[in-house]
């Protein structure tokens, strides 16, 4: 593969990723949520506070997640242009074969 197909493949991966966690971790925040506010404040302390869903913060979780993704697409592509390191054969240093 090419470099820019691995940078494709790369940034497309990590967009995947942070938006599949997103979409899953956004549901389950909020039922947490609901669960600890809604529920176990009114059985432990006597009290709760009142609990909305704004759809609208979900969408910029959403956004920010996938922006998270790019700048990590970003990161690894800026490594993968680097110079990478020749590493060291153990048996040179040693003085060759035992």
């Amino acid at each position: 593969m090419s470099r820019r197909e691995v940078a494709a493949q790369l940034r497309w991966l990590a967009l995947v990723l942070t938006g599949t966690v997103a979409l899953v971790a956004l549901p389950l925040g909020v039922w947490l949520t609901w669960v600890l506010v809604g529920r176990i404040n009114p059985l432990a302390f006597g009290w709760s506070l009142p609990m909305a869903v704004y759809p609208g913060f979900w969408l910029e979780m959403l956004v920010l997640c996938l922006a998270i993704g790019l700048a990590i697409a970003t990161l690894m592509r800026r490594q993968l242009h680097g110079v990478a390191a020749v590493p060291a054969m153990a048996n040179v240093a040693g003085g060759g074969e035992r």
